[in-house]
């Protein structure tokens, strides 16, 4: 008599792996801190109310002063989750660049002479303390960032950075219900939500950028199994058309170019060769048939391309009149800077202020507000920073340890969209989300090393819900 064979146990499923469970946690805890820090750090309830989108002068000078309790509380949130995370994230280990050839050396020797510059500038600032108080501000949100990179997997992070991207546009949305200022059927309307416009518009294009790669439109191998997740794509949709409501140009042709050359760079010799010869008889065409008609498309190409803003088109709307009254205080101390965050003093900001006719504190140029604050070597260490990250990203999109990581093509476009903002805004200088997940990606491509390949399927498993 033989005995019957026990029946083996079933397996849980993916919903019920607590691997899997803990991934989803990991990556919504993530998401809800971004948040929360940044919101409390840099967004304001009646934006949409103000003229311009613009600070008034009492809030001009609180934010020279150092800044609010919200602002505070949402760094110390941040660095606290990103000590937690740098102290027990597993998804990688913490390395000297240059001491590994698929580190990305230059790059991470560039991203950490960087903030080390901007600390240093406090031996030769106009404000040492402020510059001091700056910098000890900087560090909480280095520590939130290097955190989120130790503590997430590579496409754990872009989920974590298109969910922070999307609850601040749930908010902005209620928020201007609340306020009666959603109203997009008017040609005067811009989305701001709780931030300005341009701002916004960053985060969406950032928010954008993760879609496009976590949908695997960008995906390098080719397996039989490999499919294009629509869902992604669907919501990036969404993102893309609050994008194009912020009329915000600079941020919707970053993004334009940030998806256009990251997939050009992903894709097969082959296929970059269609897509040039594809656009290049898709934009003769066009034109030809334009032209066949009889209609002149100078007038509407313009109005596209300002996207319904002509007001001050032809001084890139008030930018060239600031850059003017900037670079005679840039001359002063070109090499070193007048010191992070000690530039924009309340002296200047009434100054320029009076100058351009209109209260600010910022240059709206990041290589501006660079040399400005840290000089000229300061603003070459970025554009050094950029540029590597933009070779290293590139190359790591190839890279065959990284088989369907999205994070490469993800660090790429937003290293380019970051390059592109930053002729027009100094966001890139500043302290926001988006810069924060620039470094956060880079560092995870440079100074952190992945895990190794027996456990990269573990580390992977997390994510599957999700692909």
């Amino acid at each position: 008599m033989t005995n019957p064979v026990a029946p083996r146990p079933a397996s849980p499923g993916p919903a019920k792996d607590p691997a899997v469970v803990w991934g989803r946690l990991l990556i919504l805890l993530a998401a809800v801190t971004l948040a929360l820090a940044f919101a409390g750090a840099n967004h304001l309830y009646g934006t949409s109310l103000r003229d311009d989108y613009s600070l008034d002068e009492e809030e001009l000078a609180r934010g020279t002063a150092g800044g609010d309790t919200l602002r505070r509380a949402g760094f110390l949130l941040l660095a606290g989750c990103g000590t937690l995370g740098a102290l027990f994230g597993k998804a990688g280990r913490w390395r000297a660049p240059l001491l590994s050839p698929t580190g990305g050396g230059l790059t991470g020797v560039a991203l950490i002479a960087m903030f080390a510059w901007w600390a240093a500038s406090i031996s030769w600032s106009d404000d040492p303390p402020l510059t001091a108080r700056r910098i000890v501000v900087v560090g909480l949100f280095l520590l939130g960032a290097g955190g989120l990179a130790k503590a997430l997997t590579g496409r754990q992070l872009v989920i974590a950075a298109v969910g922070a991207v999307s609850l601040h546009l749930f908010a902005g949305i209620a928020v201007e219900a609340a306020l009666g200022t959603f109203v997009p059927w008017r040609a005067d309307y811009r989305f701001s939500g709780t931030i300005h416009p341009n701002i916004q518009a960053l985060q969406l294009a950032t928010g954008l950028c993760g879609c496009v790669t976590l949908s695997g439109i960008f995906r390098t191998e080719r397996r039989l199994d490999a499919r294009v997740n629509v869902w992604w794509l669907l919501w990036g949709a969404v993102l893309l058309g609050f994008l194009v409501l912020t009329k915000s140009r600079t941020a919707t042709a970053g993004a334009a170019l940030a998806v256009s050359a990251t997939g050009l760079t992903a894709a097969s010799p082959a296929t970059k060769l269609l897509s040039l010869a594809g656009g290049v008889a898709g934009a003769t065409g066009v034109l030809v048939a334009i032209l066949l008609a009889g209609v002149d498309p100078t007038e509407d190409v313009r109005d596209a391309a300002l996207m319904g803003r002509t007001e001050q088109h032809s001084s890139l709307s008030g930018r060239l009149p600031i850059w003017e009254a900037i670079i005679p205080y840039i001359a002063e101390k070109p090499w070193l800077g007048h010191g992070y965050g000690a530039f924009w003093s309340r002296q200047r900001v009434d100054a320029i202020s009076d100058d351009v006719g209109w209260p600010l504190s910022a240059s709206h140029s990041g290589w501006i507000e660079s040399a400005a604050e840290i000089g000229l070597i300061g603003a070459s260490l970025m554009a050094a920073l950029l540029l590597c990250g933009t070779f290293r990203a590139a190359a790591a999109i190839r890279d065959p340890v990284r088989p369907g990581d999205p994070l490469p093509a993800f660090a790429l476009a937003l290293t380019l969209l970051m390059i592109a903002n930053a002729f027009t805004e100094a966001l890139i200088h500043d302290v926001r989300l988006v810069p924060c997940l620039l470094w956060a990606s880079l560092a995870k491509l440079t100074v952190l090393s992945d895990l190794p390949r027996a456990s990269r399927a573990v580390a992977a498993s997390p994510d599957r819900s999700l692909r």
